[in-house]
This record gives structure tokens, C-alpha cells and sequence, in this order.
């Protein structure tokens, strides 16, 4: 049994190679502290197993976790979990539990005759789109243009033909954002500008090309990460809605003039990503009057 609460997460299996009946696992042991201190105060000392795939874990009943598991259900007293996992264990453990959420959408699909991987391909524009054929062969952190950082996201900023800039909103108002820009972390192997061709593809179903790129990293709610856009061009216009329904980060989008832009993205209440979304807007209409 995997067990994702607002004490932690857990996985509930049997313990007889041990002479338990069952072991609590966690990958912290500061989630068994918290689930003994809660839930379960008769759960044994936890136990540190390095090189096991879940190396902190303690010993209880079937009838006592039965019991835990009572008490847990007794103590929902919120309609988010999302929200609350982001006030009680930070935003760390909340962007973890969301990537959770997100990968787990993929189960809505899967009688379907469409393969799941097929759903998430990325934009991929032809190799007639000599602008975006040209920012793949190019290493931007090598150039200097991308400075180095640890946690890379890549993202884009899209524009339209008159000049205006595409936002979405995040379920939720997710971390505090009300709007910004559609990015995420690179998968094994994939060129930055591929993952900001994902991102922006999954998250608002929009097939742009590459036109520019904004020079720097940006930092914002989450300092231990940098992120990095590219300018593009969305001249097709239409939006594929069921790569938005299966990543299900997105609630909404809206085109925006540069003001309007502004007005939005001073709606998050994540201070420091607020800050950094309003930067990046700001560098990202710079670069597009002057492609």
C-alpha cells in the first residue's frame, strides 16, 4: 500500500523477513516521526536500512495500523490536499506530491487505443523552421548566453501574430501563481529546447515555434532552481485541449497585451515568482521587438 498524506509519504507492506507482521516505509525518516506522533504512537523505533530502496522504516500490527489508518481518515478536514501538503511539509515535498498527481492523470487514458506516450509528444516543428533547427544545435549554457544552474527548467514565452503574450493559469492557483508561463525540468537526454517545446505543449496544447531566447537565468519561489525561456512564435493559433487535460496543470489560458500581462501576473501571491514571471515578461517583449 503507498500512502501520500500530510504527514508523509509511505509504502505498507508485509515484514515477514524481519518476523514483523508489517513495516511502515518511508524515504525520510522525519515522515515516521511525524505518523508516530500523530496517528501512530505504537509504531516501533524506526529502523535505518542504507542501500534499501526505502532506507527508513518501523514495525507495527495489521490492528494498529487498521487503527492509523481510522484515525487518518477521521482527521480530513480540507477539500485540497494539494494546499495542504504545501503549508505543512513546504514547497518542496508539494512540487514532488504535484509531479505525483500529474503522472497519475495518465490512468483517465489508459483503456484508451492511444498509447500515453504518444499523447505527450512534444512540439516538434519541421526542419523547415530554420529559427528553431538553429537553437538546436546551439548549447546556450556553453555560449554564456544561458548561465550555469542547478534544477533546470526551461520554458517558453509564446507570442501571437498581434503581438501578444500567452499566460496560463494553474489548477489551483498552484504555489500562489495565478498566471505565468508554461516550463519544467528536462527528461534524460533532451535539449533544452525540446523540454521548453514539452513544457509549453503539455501545459497549454500549443505547437510554437522558436524565435529567440531570453539571455539569463531567473529565479523565483524555488531559489534552488533556474529558470531559462526561449522566445516563440505561435502562428497556427489553435490549442490541442487534450494535452492540457491530461497534464492537468493548466486551468486556463488568455492572450494578453504587455499591460495586461502585467495586471495578471501581479495576481500570484508567490512573491519571489511573481517577481521573476514580471522580469521575464519584461526581457521576453524586449527580445520579440527586436527578432
Amino acid at each position: 500500500m503507498w500512502l501520500f498524506t500530510t504527514d508523509g509519504f509511505y509504502s505498507v507492506v508485509t515484514a515477514k523477513e524481519f518476523g514483523q507482521e508489517l513495516q511502515v516505509r518511508a524515504r525520510a525518516k522525519a515522515d515516521l516521526d511525524r505518523l508516530r506522533s500523530t496517528h501512530l504512537p505504537s509504531l516501533g523505533e524506526s529502523v535505518h536500512l542504507p542501500g534499501r530502496d526505502y532506507p527508513w522504516r518501523a514495525f507495527t500490527t495489521h490492528e494498529a495500523f487498521a487503527e492509523c489508518a481510522a484515525r487518518l481518515a477521521r482527521s480530513i478536514d480540507y477539500s485540497n490536499i494539494k494546499d495542504v501538503i504545501h503549508a505543512r511539509l513546504g514547497h518542496d515535498r508539494a512540487t514532488i506530491y504535484a509531479r505525483v498527481w500529474s503522472v497519475c492523470l495518465a490512468i483517465e487514458g489508459e483503456t484508451n487505443t492511444e498509447s500515453r506516450s504518444a499523447k505527450r509528444q512534444p512540439a516538434v516543428p519541421s526542419v523547415s523552421d530554420d529559427r528553431t533547427e538553429e537553437y538546436r544545435q546551439r548549447d546556450l549554457h556553453a555560449e554564456g548566453e544561458f548561465p550555469s544552474g542547478s534544477m533546470r527548467r526551461y520554458g517558453g514565452v509564446i507570442f501571437d501574430d498581434l503581438a501578444r503574450v500567452l499566460l496560463r493559469e494553474p489548477s489551483s492557483h498552484f504555489d500562489g501563481y495565478h498566471w505565468t508561463f508554461p516550463k519544467g525540468a528536462s527528461e534524460p537526454g533532451e535539449h533544452p529546447v525540446d523540454t521548453a517545446l514539452r513544457e509549453v505543449f503539455e501545459e497549454t496544447g500549443h505547437r510554437p515555434d522558436v524565435v529567440g531566447h531570453v539571455p539569463g537565468a531567473f529565479r523565483g519561489g524555488n531559489t534552488a532552481s533556474s529558470s531559462y525561456f526561449f522566445v516563440m512564435q505561435d502562428r497556427a493559433g489553435s490549442s490541442d485541449a487534450s494535452a492540457m487535460r491530461l497534464n492537468g496543470e493548466t486551468s486556463t489560458l488568455r492572450w494578453a497585451t504587455e499591460d495586461e500581462a502585467k495586471s495578471l501576473i501581479k495576481q500570484s501571491t508567490n512573491r519571489g515568482g511573481r517577481d521573476r514571471d514580471l522580469e521575464i515578461l519584461e526581457a521576453a517583449f524586449r527580445v520579440y521587438r527586436h527578432k
